[in-house]
């Protein structure tokens, strides 16, 4: 008889199995209440100004107030044309209550740069740019605000801007319990849920995960706008927080 597509019920493949033993092994996923355990020695490689940059993810997660979005895989559809959108849409809301605001995918830093550099050309990321600038006020600037003044700001290492977390093989991820390879497509091999936290100084306050990889309801940023007073109140009830 002729060799069909390897289905469902056949024998996974070793590199299925290995992926299996990886996910299998991780502690559990994060949830509210808990800290995070990321070793102060552990590094992720990013692009910054197109140059590679060492990024500590235990020193610059635990700093303040983080809104850290976890997405499956750069350029996939909901990924691109919802969740990224809207977090860059959104990012002026984060920036007024002080909050840094990190994307985080299982993909290599150049794969992540072109993603974000992609949605620049598009002009979603330059409109939240824009909004830095010194001649800007609530949601509104001002018709002088220059571009290029914009464009500085945005490469200046200490701007308060989104930052991309390019977790390549996964080892961020497994830390915070989230490695999985559940989603739109099980081709892509291991991915993260799709989902967002909010953190105080590396204690997760929040932590919500989409049940369908392809909605962004439950982890769409404004969502999480809308219950922050509430998730401060509580953590404060909790004696999480002062």
């Amino acid at each position: 008889m002729a060799t069909t597509a390897r289905s469902a019920t056949l024998t996974p493949t070793y590199g299925e199995r290995m992926l299996d033993a990886y996910i299998a092994s991780q502690p559990p996923r994060i949830t509210a209440g808990k800290k995070l355990k990321i070793p102060n020695d552990f590094q992720l490689s990013r692009l910054v100004d197109g140059k590679p940059n060492q990024f500590s993810p235990a020193a610059e997660l635990t700093k303040g107030r983080v809104a850290l979005f976890f997405m499956p895989r750069a350029f996939t559809p909901t990924c691109s044309n919802q969740h990224l959108p809207a977090v860059v849409e959104a990012y002026p809301e984060f920036r007024k209550r002080d909050i840094k605001v990190f994307v985080m995918s299982p993909d290599n830093r150049d794969v992540m740069s072109a993603w974000f550099r992609a949605h620049d050309e598009k002009g979603i990321k330059k409109g939240a740019v824009a909004l830095l600038t010194d001649n800007c006020t609530e949601n509104k600037c001002s018709d002088t605000a220059p571009l290029q003044q914009a464009k500085e700001l945005l490469k200046a290492p200490s701007a308060f801007m989104i930052e991309q977390i390019p977790d390549y093989l996964g080892d961020l991820g497994r830390l915070l319990g989230i490695a999985t390879k559940k989603c739109e497509d099980r081709h892509l091999g291991l991915v993260f849920p799709r989902g967002v936290a909010l953190l105080h100084k590396g204690l997760v306050l929040d932590a919500r995960f989409e049940q369908d990889p392809g909605k962004c309801e439950t982890s769409h940023p404004s969502k999480l706008l809308d219950d922050y007073e509430r998730i401060y109140k509580q953590a404060q009830e909790m004696h999480w927080i002062e």
